[in-house]
């Protein structure tokens, strides 16, 4: 049985292999787009961007990863990056959430999430908003959790993101991400790199993400503490937890969990649509 179980560990992760080579963005040495036309890729790409996705998801178990990681969400929750509501399934099992605050840059996307709310109807109210993860138009210490699938990556300026998400968490919230970005090990990471396998710059101008990322890095430049897992020594893919320290060790949250969604703080921030489970339906604003 041990010796079946072996060939197919090993048939499946050939198989991924190729699916990997074949479908991966040929190399080319470039600069980076310029922020206009990087983001321009995720609205022209928003109706068909989850039947492109869910195929490759389902190969490298990235679906799994998601309910492995976001389950844990609790209290008062916003999602950055949130785009078509990749999450949306495992966040409306999730026993803890009590509100779902999700914000992305692209129109396109928010459209697409809030048809998905509207249709899933979960047990606590949701907002989409359109904005910028690197200036969160939220109060100091308003979220108990804040998510991340494949944003921290796709962002202009991840540090600044990162100190933004710290900003709007309570004391001893949880950042959860899975992330693409750089493996830990230096050799590794070399190695990719030398044979033009990773990371590839051709990325950003296809799929509008940076391959660059230094998940590890960023984390813990804005003041997180990774608890219960670590950047991915030789894979790409990093499923991580990370605390907002506090003054008294990994103690609870000081002052609860705030129910309800929270009041926008920036006019520049776009509320696209607003969902309440007391009425059954949401609203586009």
């Amino acid at each position: 049985m041990a010796y079946l179980f072996g060939l197919a560990t090993v048939a499946s992760v050939g198989i991924a292999t190729v699916i990997f080579d074949f479908t991966r963005t040929p190399f080319r040495n470039v600069p980076r787009p310029s922020e206009k036309r990087r983001l321009k890729i995720f609205d022209l790409s928003a109706d068909t961007y989850d039947s492109r996705e869910n195929f490759f998801e389902w190969i490298t178990r990235i679906k799994y990863q998601r309910k492995k990681v976001f389950s844990k969400a609790r209290g008062r929750v916003l999602e950055i990056g949130a785009g078509t509501g990749r999450n949306l399934e495992v966040l409306n099992a999730a026993p803890g959430v009590t509100s779902l605050t999700c914000i992305d840059t692209s129109g396109p996307m928010c459209e697409v999430l809030a048809s998905k709310i509207d249709e899933v109807k979960p047990p606590f109210p949701v907002q989409v908003i359109q904005g910028d993860a690197a200036d969160l138009p939220f109060e100091d210490k308003t979220f108990d959790s804040v998510i991340s699938s494949f944003a921290v990556c796709a962002v202009e300026h991840p540090e600044r993101t990162v100190e933004e998400t710290r900003r709007v968490l309570k004391e001893g919230g949880r950042f959860m991400l899975l992330e693409r970005g750089l493996p830990a090990n230096s050799f590794v990471r070399w190695l990719m790199k030398k044979y033009d396998i990773y990371p590839n710059p051709n990325v950003a101008w296809e799929l509008g993400i940076f391959e660059d990322l230094d998940v590890g890095q960023v984390l813990t430049q804005g003041k997180f503490h990774l608890v219960g897992s670590s950047p991915s020594k030789i894979l790409t893919l990093h499923a991580l937890s990370a605390r907002r320290g506090c003054s008294v060790g990994d103690r609870k949250l000081s002052s609860g969990s705030r129910l309800g969604l929270p009041e926008l703080t920036d006019k520049n921030a776009r509320v696209v649509f607003r969902y309440t489970p007391e009425k059954g339906d949401g609203a586009a604003e």
